[in-house]
C-alpha cells in the first residue's frame, strides 16, 4: 500500500448499499504528482464532521470493533 501521510482529500465517495467509503486523495511536491485511492470496505457507520477544502492526512488507523464498545 503506497503512504497517504500527507495526502490532501480532494473528495470522497460513500456506497451504503456495499458498506464502502472510498477517499480520492493527492500527493504533491517539487518531483511527483500521485493520486491515491484510499479504500474502506465492510463499513457498518460513518461520521464526517466539518468537511473543509485542503484536509490533509495525518494518519490512519485500523481498530478491532471491540475497541469500540
Amino acid at each position: 500500500m503506497s503512504s497517504v501521510h500527507d495526502n490532501e482529500i480532494l473528495s470522497y465517495e460513500i456506497d451504503l448499499n456495499n458498506k464502502r467509503i472510498v477517499l480520492h486523495t493527492l500527493y504533491e511536491s517539487k518531483s511527483l504528482i500521485e493520486h491515491t485511492d484510499v479504500i474502506f470496505d465492510g463499513v457498518l457507520c460513518h461520521m464526517f464532521e466539518h468537511q473543509l477544502s485542503g484536509s490533509i492526512i495525518l494518519a490512519i488507523n485500523e481498530y478491532e470493533l471491540e475497541y469500540f464498545f
